[in-house]
């Protein structure tokens, strides 16, 4: 049996995706420049809209740069939402189980007993269960573009 290089990577993307709400990768976008068009009118005593934003380059080139502090937290969200729409409903259901219901981090004995739920909810063995996680992580390792062997 092969490693999975990015098993920690996917289950930690998962768990942020959670952690800020589960946002669609549009409206994550949209917050990061707001935010940026926010910081920008704090530093230039200066209001800008983003309907203005194409008619002033130095707010562009702000925002532009402030999006790729974030472009890795952008491109994830993208991963994960391609990744959902490859899946059949039960294996986003499991994943729904698993990786989206728990705001903490996952650890291993955490992990056997959302498995164990995971089966009991959807009467599917864990072999199974493990097979659809396993399935989802390598969808979104190669939707982000990551080495999977």
């Amino acid at each position: 049996m092969k490693k999975e290089i990015t098993k920690d990577y996917a289950e930690s993307a998962f768990q942020y995706y959670v952690g800020i709400g589960k946002p669609s990768y549009d409206s994550l976008k949209e917050r990061y420049i707001k935010d940026a068009l926010e910081d920008y009118s704090i530093i230039n005593k200066k209001v800008i809209s983003i309907d203005d934003l194409g008619s002033d380059k130095r707010a562009m080139d702000y925002v532009d740069d402030k999006l790729k502090t974030k472009a890795g937290e952008v491109e994830d969200i993208l991963a994960i939402e391609k990744t959902l729409k490859l899946l059949n409903e039960t294996e986003k259901l499991v994943l729904e189980i698993i990786y989206f219901s728990s705001d903490n981090p996952i650890k291993k004995a955490n992990m056997s007993e959302l498995v164990k739920k995971a089966c009991t909810i959807t009467s599917l063995p864990e072999k199974t269960i493990h097979s659809y996680l396993r399935k989802a992580r390598v969808l979104f390792a190669l939707e982000r573009g990551l080495r999977v062997y």
